[in-house]
């Protein structure tokens, strides 16, 4: 519109990098007319007369009234026009300010429609036809501190939910550069201990739940829990009157043991680090969520508190779990035939015997192949010589070693 009006201006949308200062530098000029956005020349002086400056054409400016802002909205936020109107009057110059808004705008048609409708439709005035009274200017800053509430309570809620994230990160990363730096043997079995003694515990606590006295048939389901775990063999002797103290020291000492396989840190380490990532995404979705309980009259930040405890216990539950359950598994797999003194090994020394002697009877093509896998592989099972398709799926053991069986 103004090229069509023959009015010479230039335009500041932080995109002109080279000319940018010399069009803030000559943005004071007599005449000059400057298209700015909000972010364009905020916190520089828009010196009068042009920079370096004509002293008579800076009186012949000043003259004129300074420089003049011309807006084209208001912000939701009071300060941003505030800022806009601080490029006029610097310094001891003269200056003025003008905003242009619509009763559309958003500003005005979500915070402050009702009353602005009910006067457009009281004095019937025609929608091209400027208002320009001091009761606009109050709807305008009524809408506007509305707004700048409601934003402010959004950040003030958003602060307090990262508080109680904050509060569990920090427990968490605690907790990781503690085994991180358990360069101490006696120390990392003491945290491996720890995590499975309070498993152990729950298992305990769960097992004598409802008749508070440990029973044959719940032993004998502990006692199995403890073989699937590889923490003691199905031979293993348990007894009522000392359950507790006996699968408390075989924990001690499959902890201490556990503390001399230097893969241990890196094992507790990935685990932990991957049921932070999965309890740090049940959080943002607990958050996305939770506000709806306002309409239960239940005040959500004391609903989030309370969920995030939940999940958080529920995530030290499930670390102790994991450790309990395949801490001692995976340190026997990579220790058999290393340590044959481990009881509970037998089962996986086998397990680990029969592949290698597949894996072998593959490699040389005896003629014991066919039969040791044909027994130990099912047709549609991988084939155990590890072969890939072109798009990495494994090739079935019926269509490789398998194919003339």
């Amino acid at each position: 519109m103004l090229m069509k009006a023959g009015v010479p201006h230039e335009v500041l949308n932080a995109k002109n990098n080279e000319r940018e200062g010399s069009i803030i530098a000559q943005a004071g000029k007599l005449g000059g007319v400057t298209v700015a956005t909000n972010m364009a020349g905020r916190g520089v002086d828009i010196i009068l007369g042009g920079n370096p400056p004509s002293p008579e054409e800076a009186r012949r400016v000043r003259e004129v009234g300074g420089l003049h802002v011309i807006g084209t909205e208001r912000h939701e936020a009071r300060r941003i026009d505030n800022q806009l109107r601080g490029r006029s009057g610097r310094q001891g110059d003269p200056g003025s300010s003008r905003f242009f808004l619509s009763a559309e705008d958003d500003l005005l048609r979500i915070f402050g429609g009702d009353r602005l409708k009910n006067i457009m439709g009281r004095f019937n005035l025609p929608e091209d036809q400027p208002i320009e009274v001091g009761m606009m200017s109050k709807i305008v800053g009524q809408a506007q501190a509305k707004v700048e509430g409601a934003n402010f309570d959004m950040r003030k809620h958003l602060l307090e939910y990262d508080d109680v994230l904050n509060q569990q990160r920090t427990t968490v990363y605690n907790r990781r550069f503690d085994i991180l730096t358990s360069l101490n043997k006696e120390h990392l079995s003491k945290v491996v201990f720890e995590s499975a003694e309070r498993h152990f515990n729950a298992l305990v606590s769960q097992a004598i739940a409802e008749t508070v006295e440990m029973s044959p048939e719940k032993l004998a389901e502990l006692k199995k829990i403890f073989v699937d775990a590889v923490i003691i063999d199905k031979n293993y002797e348990l007894e009522i009157t000392n359950y507790e103290e006996k699968l408390r020291n075989v924990l001690q000492g499959r902890s201490e043991k556990s503390a001399e396989d230097g893969q241990t840190i890196a094992r507790v380490l990935s685990i932990l680090d991957m049921l932070w990532m999965n309890h740090l995404e049940e959080l943002e979705a607990l958050s996305g969520s939770i506000g709806l309980r306002a309409y239960g009259q239940k005040d959500p930040l004391v609903e989030y508190r309370n969920e995030a405890h939940k999940l958080f216990s529920d995530f030290w539950s499930n670390f102790d779990a994991w450790i309990f359950m395949n801490l001692f598994r995976m340190m026997a797999q990579t220790q058999i035939g290393a340590d044959g003194t481990l009881r509970s090994n037998s089962g996986q020394a086998r397990t680990v015997a029969e592949n290698n002697q597949r894996q072998a009877a593959i490699r040389v093509g005896s003629s014991d192949s066919a039969s040791v896998l044909a027994d130990k592989v099912g047709r549609n099972d991988p084939c155990p010589c590890g072969a890939k398709k072109a798009d990495g799926r494994p090739v079935k053991y019926k269509h490789c070693h398998g194919k003339n069986l």
